[in-house]
């Protein structure tokens, strides 16, 4: 996923979250990392030209899509891209200030990662505080009163000033979360291609299968296009083969006529 060579690589921020690791999985050795919150400054950057591309959620193994990056790349269509993407696996860890040995009275944390360790915070019986990020929880943790946990990825203690306390609390049931490299240009069609597209309504999907692609993902609940009753489209990816027919990146060409809503990007197979 590195392959390019940009000055600037944004991402969903602040640093300390899975969305930071992705994004160092995606960086160049040279270039500078920028966080951005909420998420539609990332696409923002990207669009106004302050970052050259940037990294945002878009799908977990366990939630399903991220609604709100969702969102997002129905607002920017045709204009932002997705051009890549990559996958990490999502596990969690229990973080204290160094030397607090009192016993955890409150666990803080992102919401999802609550969810996905409820099992873990049912058997400890330890009520929960909910932060706007992994690295929020972390933050309220180094500065909360003693016996404050808090949930967080592995290895980012030394970066809240906290020490790492118990590892892989999700258990047996560790998923994974997809990022997409975003861009203010498609990438080329070339080699084997995920397409992502939003259509409006669901049937058109047989237009597409019937041009020969191959429907890998769809998004069961629609996103809201419009502030009104009804205006609805559906966030999915196609495979476009390999290689690719000339009959396939023509099939792209349809949302022109009307087949569907538009092409938010295109991504490695």
């Amino acid at each position: 996923m590195n392959s390019v060579a940009p000055n600037r690589l944004g991402f969903f921020g602040p640093a300390g979250t899975f969305t930071h690791r992705a994004a160092l999985l995606c960086a160049n050795p040279d270039d500078d990392l920028l966080p951005f919150d909420p998420i539609d400054k990332v696409y923002d950057a990207v669009l106004d030209g302050h970052v050259d591309r940037a990294v945002a959620p878009i799908e977990n193994s366990a939630e399903g899509y991220v609604p709100p990056s969702v969102a997002q790349l129905w607002r920017l269509r045709g204009k932002i891209f997705a051009v890549d993407h990559v996958s990490i696996p999502v596990t969690f860890s229990l973080y204290r200030k160094i030397g607090d040995l009192t016993q955890m009275t409150r666990l803080a944390g992102h919401p999802m990662a609550l969810r996905q360790i409820a099992h873990w915070i049912e058997a400890k019986a330890v009520p929960t505080r909910e932060a706007s990020s992994s690295a929020r929880g972390l933050e309220i943790a180094a500065k909360g009163e003693p016996g404050l946990y808090a949930l967080g990825p592995p290895d980012v203690g030394e970066m809240f000033s906290l020490e790492e306390v118990e590892t892989h609390l999700e258990g047996k049931t560790a998923n994974r979360t997809r990022f997409l490299a975003l861009a203010a240009a498609p990438a080329p069609l070339s080699g084997t291609r995920l397409c992502t597209l939003c259509l409006d309504p669901v049937s058109q999907s047989q237009m597409l299968m019937r041009a020969g692609l191959t429907l890998r993902n769809f998004q069961c609940s629609p996103t809201k296009t419009e502030n009104s009753l009804g205006g609805y489209a559906y966030f999915c990816e196609w495979d476009l083969g390999t290689p690719i027919s000339p009959d396939h990146a023509s099939a792209l060409d349809y949302g022109t006529d009307g087949w569907f809503i538009g092409v938010l990007g295109n991504i490695r197979g």
